[in-house]
């Protein structure tokens, strides 16, 4: 069937986008990229149509990934997760999953590095629970281990979480001491032998400088959130 395009017109509530009308009634509508060479008395057959219609769902595919990675950094995953939850097909995803990555908004490398610097600095955590997090975040094992191949072994990581902490519990007597250390260490991945060893080592420092100095920051709970 051939038609023929008899007026295209902006929509007042979504600027980027026109309605196509075909033979004197409304035919469908197409963001301006795409309908940016379409001419009023232009002829359209159904493929003609079709293959506007597929550059339509990539164009808009394409907008909500933008807008979705605009708010922060995403894995390649995170970013196939939202695409597809949005309703569009895969072959539809994988092409704005490749776009993406040619325009560099898309980096799982750097996105892992970035966030173990991030995690190690404000709000540190075992390599366990690193490693588990990133992994959840639909990252591949290589790119975890080589984000956490610098990171100090879990004793510096335990003693440097559990110094975030130590100004709120510094003045309590040691059974308190320890049960919120523990807790604390506890729920950031450290195992329950390392947590008691660091905690030893806080009170032991503690008894002999009651004025131990604290080089890390007091409130590590407040810092911004990145996941």
């Amino acid at each position: 069937m051939i038609n023929t395009i008899s007026a295209i017109t902006a929509q007042q509530k979504n600027p980027n986008r026109v309605n196509i009308f075909v033979d004197g009634s409304y035919g469908f509508s197409l963001s301006r990229i795409v309908a940016a060479w379409l001419r009023v008395g232009e002829i359209l057959d159904e493929k003609a149509k079709q293959k506007l219609l597929e550059q339509d769902e990539y164009e808009v595919a394409f907008s909500r990934a933008a807008h979705y990675l605009s708010y922060r950094a995403r894995t390649t995953s995170e970013l196939q997760r939202k695409l597809k939850d949005l309703g569009f097909p895969e072959t539809v995803v994988d092409h704005v999953i490749q776009r993406c990555t040619e325009l560099h908004m898309l980096n799982d490398a750097e996105f892992a590095e970035t966030y173990v610097h991030f995690r190690i600095n404000n709000r540190p955590r075992s390599k366990r629970l690193l490693a588990m997090e990133l992994r959840a975040k639909g990252l591949p094992d290589n790119l975890i281990q080589c984000a956490l191949s610098d990171v100090h072994d879990d004793s510096q990581l335990a003693y440097q979480t559990a110094m975030i902490y130590l100004k709120r519990v510094q003045s309590l007597p040691y059974d308190q001491f320890q049960q919120k250390l523990m807790g604390y260490l506890n729920r950031r991945g450290f195992a329950y032998y390392l947590s008691r060893q660091t905690i030893q080592t806080l009170w032991n420092e503690l008894q002999s400088d009651p004025k131990h100095s604290l080089s890390y920051m007091n409130e590590g709970d407040d810092v911004e959130r990145i996941n």
